[in-house]
């Protein structure tokens, strides 16, 4: 988003955002997201993979490699598809472990 909103400035991005939402967020982070979304003016799109949300595929019930395979990867994919896009491009946090690398 930072480098998004750099890149175009003083313009907003002339394309939309998307969160792929786990519903699995803090309330805070997506109070957040929609309080930035609406300050900067942006186009976001959020998409929840409802199949998923309906199996109740969660992180401890299924365990992390199911969860991340549905609710994240199978849920863009339906976004894209969705959504139309041509292109995406995303980030995302590093995961810090306490073992070495």
């Amino acid at each position: 988003l930072h480098l998004a909103m750099k890149a175009f400035w003083p313009s907003r991005p002339p394309f939309p955002f998307l969160h792929v939402d786990t519903t699995w967020k803090f309330r805070e982070m997506i109070q957040f997201r929609d309080l930035l979304t609406q300050k900067l003016g942006l186009d976001l799109k959020v998409h929840i993979n409802q199949d998923g949300l309906k199996r109740g595929i969660g992180p401890y019930a299924s365990g992390s490699n199911l969860h991340t395979q549905v609710m994240k990867t199978e849920s863009l994919r339906q976004a894209l598809d969705l959504y139309k896009y041509d292109a995406a491009f995303g980030g995302a946090r590093e995961r810090i472990s306490s073992g070495t690398r």
